[in-house]
């Protein structure tokens, strides 16, 4: 039902979908950086970011991909694939800063996910901490029928 709030099993599939679409975006990343330097010194060598780095750089992507998309609309692709939206508890949308929140917590404490199994509200620690849900929402209004072309009532006359 829409505006049901989701539960475990739907978090977690959208979850690895963003997983997915995170390493995809990394490799398209480090494919763009190869063919640029390929352009201005030949080399086709792919580009792989320092060792030390590599960690770094994969959490930047993934809370600034998280926190875009639950700031923008409440939405990355994961939950939008699996029909959710990221709300405040009184139904409104996120704010970018508390978006942004909410995908650092999501980094730095992962198996606060696993609270929604034990929740009355399906809610993460970071639900609780930041005072979000995840609820049911496929992002498709059905439009009201317009009331002249509905039986019975007689067209409208032209301009």
């Amino acid at each position: 039902r829409l505006g049901r709030r989701a539960g475990i099993v739907s978090r977690l599939i959208a979850d690895a979908i963003d997983l997915v679409v995170v390493v995809l975006l990394g490799f398209l990343a480090l494919l763009v950086a190869t063919a640029i330097r390929g352009l201005f010194t030949g080399d086709v060598e792919f580009v792989s970011a320092p060792q030390p780095a590599r960690g770094t750089l994969a959490a930047i992507l993934l809370i600034a991909y998280l926190g875009y998309g639950w700031g923008l609309e409440g939405r990355t692709l994961g939950k939008t694939a699996m029909g959710l939206r990221v709300v405040r508890d009184d139904g409104s949308d996120l704010s970018p800063v508390r978006g942004m929140a909410r995908a650092v917590l999501y980094f730095l404490v992962l198996p606060g996910i696993l609270w929604a199994l034990v929740s009355r509200r399906n809610a993460s620690l970071q639900d609780l901490v930041l005072r979000t849900s995840v609820v049911y929402d496929w992002g498709v209004t059905a439009a009201r029928p317009d009331p002249a072309l509905t039986e019975g009532s007689a067209p409208r006359p032209s301009r």
